[in-house]
């Protein structure tokens, strides 16, 4: 790999991803924190997990309006979810990339 392809491969796999999780904190730590300063975790991992698990979701027209919006909310709980957990697995896989990328700099350089 040329060094040109390690520095693009390490800012798609490692940077992003990281820049991205900073950005959904920063936006939703606000809306998770109450008055007396405590945050609740819970509903900031489904937070920030919706960007990731929204394609994940799936809507029935179920018992009218009612139903309907009944699903859609459990869904976007269900996709805020699993989105969480594919959150944290792009950033194992950015915490990955960052040794990876340095063998991938040896390597190259010899």
């Amino acid at each position: 790999m040329t060094k040109l392809q390690i520095t693009k491969d390490f800012i798609i796999k490692t940077i992003i991803p990281i820049l991205f999780a900073i950005f959904l904190y920063s936006m939703f730590i606000n809306i998770c924190t109450d008055s007396a300063g405590t945050v609740d975790y819970v509903k900031l991992f489904i937070l920030c997990g919706i960007p990731f698990g929204i394609t994940r979701l799936i809507v029935f027209p179920l018992f009218g309006l009612n139903g309907m919006l009944a699903t859609l909310i459990f869904s976007f709980f269900i996709g805020g979810a699993i989105g969480g957990i594919i959150l944290i697995w792009r950033l194992l896989v950015a915490l990955y990339y960052i040794p990876l990328t340095a063998v991938r700099f040896v390597a190259a350089r010899a």
